[in-house]
């Protein structure tokens, strides 16, 4: 309930503060509602104090950008996601060189090919 509250009046705060969005990429539209409010969920969990899009690990991991992909995992699943017929992320060594649209379109090319478990511990759906 709390949550749910602190998320609306977020969205409510407008513009000003977009660590509560997503790029707004058409990739959402090509995804359940339950994908893209997991992308939240990870978001939020992973980021979004961090730098939302632009952040980096500061415990020596190699994780980065909003989703906090492994260097491994990022470049693993940025060599294949493709948003209209292009190869769009293989040109970014991180997640967090990519722009944000490129890395929600490589997080549901992830989760489509059942990358979830790459966010176990983060207490959202699907993910225990």
């Amino acid at each position: 309930m709390i949550e749910t509250l602190a998320l609306t009046i977020a969205l409510a705060s407008g513009p000003a503060d977009n660590r509560w969005q997503d790029s707004g990429h058409r990739i959402w539209s090509t995804v359940s509602r339950d994908v893209r409010d997991l992308g939240l969920c990870i978001r939020r969990h992973e980021s979004i104090n961090a730098g939302h899009y632009r952040a980096r690990n500061s415990a020596g991991s190699s994780a980065a950008g909003a989703y906090q992909m492994l260097s491994a995992f990022w470049q693993g699943n940025a060599k294949w996601a493709k948003w209209n017929g292009e190869r769009v992320a293989a040109p970014y060594e991180a997640a967090d060189h990519a722009p944000a649209w490129i890395q929600d379109v490589v997080f549901v090319h992830a989760i489509k090919g059942g990358g979830i478990k790459a966010w176990r511990g983060t207490g959202c759906p699907g993910t225990d």
